[in-house]
């Protein structure tokens, strides 16, 4: 059996630290869902768990009428961020040698 070179699977949890992460400082569950092309329910889950953990953090932000929240990632969440984006960058695309035909 082949070994699947180039191959990392992600959980949305992970995609949530790897956006916030790249948002430099952190966004709205709205701007996560643009950013990610999630569907909400699954962003909103994510980022419930990502705080339990400890990985993010909510801050209230006055929007007019309504509240918004902000998320964005602690010290540990910035670690853990990098972390996944020391493995995505130790991946080694192999390829077949190519051959004449």
């Amino acid at each position: 059996m082949s070994r699947p070179w180039g191959r990392f699977f992600f959980k949305a949890g992970d995609l949530v630290l790897l956006a916030l992460h790249l948002s430099n400082g952190g966004t709205t569950i709205s701007g996560l869902v643009k950013m990610l092309g999630l569907l909400q329910p699954t962003v909103s889950m994510s980022v419930t768990s990502l705080e339990a953990a400890g990985l993010v953090e909510r801050s209230t932000m006055a929007n007019g009428a309504a509240n918004t929240f902000l998320v964005s990632l602690t010290h540990n969440g910035d670690a853990a961020a990098e972390d996944l984006l020391t493995r995505v960058h130790g991946i080694i695309v192999r390829r077949k040698p190519r051959t004449n035909a």
